[in-house]
């Protein structure tokens, strides 16, 4: 006849308080890990917004092209800041800049001046006007 096995016994039958050591609580809580994923979904937002450059369907090509044009039609351009820059699209595409620089004249007097630019699908940039 086989002979019977001695029942199998843990350290936890004879102390309970390793018991109650091996119950603790996790370190992070469900709330917790809620909070580190939303974190870590912010941080992989802003990273691909930085990356993407926020889709500006080259708005932003169009009227840094049309303010450079303007820029080499100033006496002085390196005094020149570029205000109230309006933007006119043909549906997906920017086709147009519009907007004030004020920049020095001959005399060195800051003086503001209304433009108007135009940007072909081929990025040609053309200076309608400066007054």
């Amino acid at each position: 006849m086989p002979q019977s096995l001695p029942p199998i016994r843990s350290d936890y039958d004879e102390f309970p308080e390793a018991a109650a050591a091996a119950r603790r609580e996790p370190l992070i809580s469900d709330w917790g890990w809620a909070f580190i994923i939303l974190v870590v979904f912010l941080i992989g937002a802003g990273i691909w917004t930085a990356i993407d450059g926020g889709r500006d369907n080259g708005a932003g090509k169009a009227s840094l092209a049309c303010e450079n044009a303007v820029r080499a039609k100033l006496k002085s351009p390196g005094s020149a800041s570029f205000d109230s820059t309006v933007l006119t699209t043909d549906g997906k595409t920017p086709s147009g800049v519009q907007g004030t620089v004020r920049a020095e004249n001959s005399f060195g007097a800051v003086v503001p001046s209304t433009y108007l630019c135009s940007v072909d699908p081929g990025e040609t940039v053309r200076l309608k006007y400066v007054e």
